[in-house]
């Protein structure tokens, strides 16, 4: 989770595409690695009546998250140095 977070600072900070899009990358790979261990007991956890409903609270969890801790980001200054 720590590199997810800071890719999101990453995120923030990001001057030019080139960092926009590393940062991004970054935020990627870290939530995907999060969410498989997740999906991966889904299975196992969820009855399967309910698999349909608790896949998409999962999903709408991840990509909220994301947005929210990023515009949390946006939303406290970081003084930049230069």
């Amino acid at each position: 989770m720590l590199v997810f977070f800071l890719g999101l600072i990453g995120l923030a900070a990001s001057t030019d595409v080139l960092g926009l899009t590393l940062s991004w990358l970054v935020v990627q790979i870290a939530s995907n690695a999060v969410t498989a261990a997740l999906i991966a007991s889904f299975a196992d956890n969820v009855p399967q009546v309910l698999r349909g409903r608790a896949s998409s609270v999962i999903a709408l969890a991840q990509n909220l998250t994301i947005l929210a801790l990023l515009g949390a980001l946006v939303i406290i200054p970081i003084k930049r140095v230069r």
